[in-house]
């Protein structure tokens, strides 16, 4: 039985969201309180490379533009790396180099959304969307604005949700249709259109062969990193120094490794 691709697999992600209506459907759904918005541009994959061969570049799953210059990114993220917070602070500096012409002021900065739509619950705290902006440490009714937007969306939260377009979103990336919708019902038939074209379903396999072997690079490197890691923090623990030191003087260098995962290395190694 062949293997069937649905709305949360990249390439089929791509596809959906390269149409007007749907792509308008879903940041409406996602971003509280955007009730007009007018797409003028979809590019799908794309690409900022960095200004020098050192910089690190970024693939944007779905890049949107509308008719105000506001700018929109929409990725599909299905498995947790622990590191959101970080990505979506790199990705929204690239966004905004991008957005920035030379010789223009920050005034010329239109707004930015960047949202994840993540197949776990990122914070474990059971909603269905998390939304962030930035505020006064010790008074929250004071907002910075940056004119930009981060939303981090429970692809697993229960189905008890008041906003019918969130849900009906959520259930898409849950694979269950809603056919009274007409949207749900565009990606419904064009998910069904890809996974029955036989060149598409060969692109998407050679697609994630390719993702599968960087994955498994990334995986040895990972080892690596962590043997390494595992050397440095016996060479601090055999100079006196207490496990909480050791996650302070160590922290920025575990990139392969959650800050949970580290505190437990911290105690494993002897």
């Amino acid at each position: 039985m062949n293997k069937w691709y649905g709305f949360t697999q990249d390439l089929v992600f791509g596809e959906v969201m390269k149409n007007k209506e749907f792509c308008k459907y879903m940041i409406q759904a996602t971003i509280p309180g955007l009730d007009e918005v007018k797409i003028i541009n979809i590019e799908t994959q794309k690409e900022f490379k960095g200004t020098d061969i050192d910089e690190k570049g970024i693939r944007l799953d779905i890049f949107v533009k509308d008719d105000k210059g506001n700018l929109f990114d929409v990725e599909m993220q299905n498995t947790n790396e622990h590191n959101l917070g970080k990505r979506m602070r790199y990705y929204q500096s690239r966004i905004d180099t991008f957005a920035l012409d030379s010789g223009s002021t920050y005034n010329n900065l239109k707004r930015s959304y960047i949202v994840f739509l993540c197949m776990f619950d990122y914070f474990n705290q059971g909603k269905a969307s998390y939304s962030f902006h930035e505020y006064e440490d010790s008074n929250k009714n004071l907002k910075l604005d940056t004119a930009s937007t981060k939303i981090i969306i429970n692809g697993t939260a229960a189905t008890d949700i008041q906003n019918s377009k969130l849900l009906s979103i959520i259930k898409l990336m849950q694979g269950n249709f809603d056919s009274s919708n007409k949207y749900i019902r565009y990606a419904e038939e064009k998910i069904n259109q890809i996974n029955n074209d036989p060149k598409k379903r060969r692109a998407i396999m050679e697609y994630e062969t390719k993702l599968l072997e960087r994955e498994q690079k990334g995986i040895q490197q990972g080892v690596m990193d962590t043997l390494n890691l595992s050397k440095e923090i016996k060479k601090l623990k055999l100079k006196g120094f207490t496990p909480e030191e050791i996650y302070s003087q160590i922290k920025n260098n575990g990139d392969s490794l959650s800050n949970q995962e580290l505190k437990e290395l911290i105690d494993l190694i002897n």
